[in-house]
């Protein structure tokens, strides 16, 4: 049986002048609730878009994950379509998603940072690759990282700062999966912003 995780996700990025307290901080609001046409997981059926029929199936599959980037509270409102789609056949060993690696563990999921493959999208000051937690059904956590990229000294080009923003939510398994229209998919979501298990590596950048 297929397990399913439902990720939402934010990446900012700033210029060195708008890198500062006011900024990051409108950045880091989540709304409670959104609407989306990607999909949703209810008691062990999972409801895609139709859009998406040709990208994924039950088939063969351990673990599918649905990701979506809702607006922030400082920004416009939206709807998602279809989000991202990843799925995974065997999740022995670690497999690859995002900036991270993503394997089964005793207690469910085990969430990794991959900075070593990711180094160019999170930017300076390095990390080393490390476990972050490990994901029961039914919980979430929130997954914070920054980094700067600065070409300054080498191209001329201004000093960028990058914010990334990760909700990762085990919603628990797929029985059965049923393609739904666009006019017909479309939910009112809640992110799991209570009791949420955050990590914060965010570094102080200047």
């Amino acid at each position: 049986m297929s397990s399913f995780i439902q990720v939402y996700k934010s990446v900012r990025r700033f210029t060195k002048a708008n890198y500062n307290p006011s900024s990051r901080s409108q950045f880091a609001v989540w709304e409670n609730e959104f609407f989306s046409k990607a999909g949703y997981w209810k008691e062990g059926t999972l409801y895609l878009n139709a859009m998406a029929r040709t990208n994924i199936s039950l088939e063969n599959k351990e673990l599918i994950i649905l990701q979506e980037e809702p607006k922030l509270k400082a920004q416009e409102p939206t709807t998602q379509e279809v989000g991202e789609l990843h799925s995974f056949q065997q999740l022995t060993a670690p497999q690859a998603y995002e900036i991270f690696y993503i394997k089964r563990s005793e207690k469910g999921f085990s969430i990794h940072l991959n900075y070593d493959d990711h180094s160019m999208n999170i930017g300076i000051p390095k990390r080393s690759n490390h476990k972050i937690a490990d994901l029961r059904r039914g919980e979430a956590i929130r997954y914070r990282i920054n980094g700067k990229s600065d070409f300054s000294l080498s191209r001329g080009k201004e000093r960028s700062f990058t914010e990334l923003d990760y909700i990762i939510y085990y919603q628990g398994e797929i029985e059965r999966l049923v393609y739904l229209a666009s006019n017909k998919i479309e939910t009112r979501k809640g992110i799991p912003l209570q009791s949420i298990k955050e990590v914060d590596e965010r570094k102080f950048l200047s």
